[in-house]
């Protein structure tokens, strides 16, 4: 697979996330824990929104990442993609490790 399809995977990731937010936050809120103050559905929706933004500025170019010059792909999107290692189409050549 090649970077694209990491920018693909990372935002049909982001997709299910913001899916999940949208659905929380039409729903009556869930009181108590600190997960729930921490991760409400906007807290969320504003970190979709912010990882989009990243992997919209780092996109890949015949000579490397467009934002970073590193190759393909670059250090940044294989950081916003380290969460989801355990996905089934998370590909070794992702990590970082």
């Amino acid at each position: 697979m090649t970077g694209v399809d990491l920018a693909a995977f990372l935002l049909a990731r982001l997709d299910t996330v913001a899916g999940i937010a949208q659905r929380e936050a039409a729903s009556p809120p869930v009181i108590g824990g600190v997960l729930a103050t921490v991760f409400t559905p906007e807290r969320v929706l504003a970190e979709v929104a912010a990882k989009r933004g990243i992997i919209a500025l780092h996109t890949s170019a015949s000579d490397g990442c467009t934002t970073c010059g590193e190759p393909w792909p670059c250090t940044t999107l294989r950081l916003v993609a380290g969460p989801y290692h355990a996905h089934p189409d998370f590909r070794p050549e992702w990590s970082l490790a």
